[in-house]
């Protein structure tokens, strides 16, 4: 596998602190527990770096691009779900700000439930990233999103080269996640 700059952009809003189908005791933690383990996997590939960009009604860059594994860890274990509204459009838009000096395959993993309502439409942002040349892929944490929310994320993986997956439970976020990100099956 060649070296990747790739921005988790995770989703903080309230309705990701809440279980759903498997997913105890919350969507964020089992998000949380896959960004590290997909993160240690990653920065496996010597050049290979990741970031982070949180959202809720706005986007945060919390973490810039790093090669250490430490730093991701302790980010993660700081994450924790904030405020109403879902700004996805803004966080997709940061990710690609934060990308976009990088010389390497650039990409942007985005778990989310799909309940955008605030900020840059999601769609609008996915022309920023295909202008960009960053490939953005979803993974939506519920067995039941949103129609219109699935169909936005669907409209950015079309026009970036991505792909939007599903997972309802923590095992199959995992496996999901490998799958998308080409590393195999989870150890």
């Amino acid at each position: 596998m060649e070296p990747v700059d790739l921005v988790w952009v995770i989703d903080i809003s309230k309705s990701m602190g809440r279980g759903q189908d498997s997913f105890k005791p919350s969507k964020l933690s089992a998000a949380k527990e896959a960004v590290a383990y997909a993160s240690s996997r990653l920065l496996e590939v010597r050049g290979s770096r990741v970031g982070i960009v949180l959202f809720h009604g706005r986007a945060l860059p919390v973490l810039h691009l790093t090669d250490s594994l430490d730093m991701v860890i302790s980010t993660l274990a700081m994450v924790k779900t904030v405020g109403e509204g879902s700004a996805g459009g803004d966080a997709i838009v940061e990710a690609v700000k934060m990308l976009r000096l990088s010389g390497r395959r650039r990409r942007a993993v985005m778990l989310t439930d799909a309940g955008f309502n605030t900020g840059i439409p999601v769609d609008v942002a996915a022309i920023y990233a295909r202008n960009s040349e960053v490939r953005v892929d979803a993974i939506i944490l519920s067995s039941r999103p949103g129609e219109q929310g699935l169909r936005a994320l669907s409209e950015v993986a079309k026009a970036t080269g991505g792909v939007v997956r599903q997972a309802s439970s923590p095992d199959e976020l995992f496996k999901v996640l490998m799958e998308v990100l080409g590393l195999g099956e989870p150890g």
